[in-house]
């Protein structure tokens, strides 16, 4: 503003005039965007805390749901047949140990 008061002393009043009128509109309409935009920054941050809520109550009634499944406790029997076992590997497994006596005392000791 101070530059356009400057210039309409010096007498350059069409341009000076028409400057000043388009930062004022630019700065109108800057501020209309600047509150549009937290307007839909706010609507959005109200969007994220119901969505949050409703997220936990979701979560709470899921949670019962499996504590009380997990809490329930069934017996079931499983007979297996003869027939449905197989056995891929038997074998018998041996480490040699030696028995001594050492200061008196009874000791093993492996024989590898």
């Amino acid at each position: 503003m101070g530059e356009a008061a400057f210039s309409l002393l010096k007498g350059r009043t069409t341009y000076t005039l028409s400057r000043a009128s388009r930062a004022t509109r630019m700065r109108r309409q800057t501020d209309e965007d600047l509150t549009e935009s937290e307007e839909v920054i706010a609507e959005i941050q109200r969007e994220i805390a119901e969505l949050e809520q409703q997220f936990e109550v979701e979560l709470h009634q899921l949670n019962e749901r499996w504590a009380g499944i997990a809490n329930t406790v069934e017996d079931y029997l499983v007979t297996p047949y003869k027939k449905d076992i197989h056995v891929e590997l038997f074998g018998i497994g041996w480490i040699p140990h030696w028995f001594t006596m050492v200061n008196g005392q009874p000791m093993m000791m492996p024989a590898i």
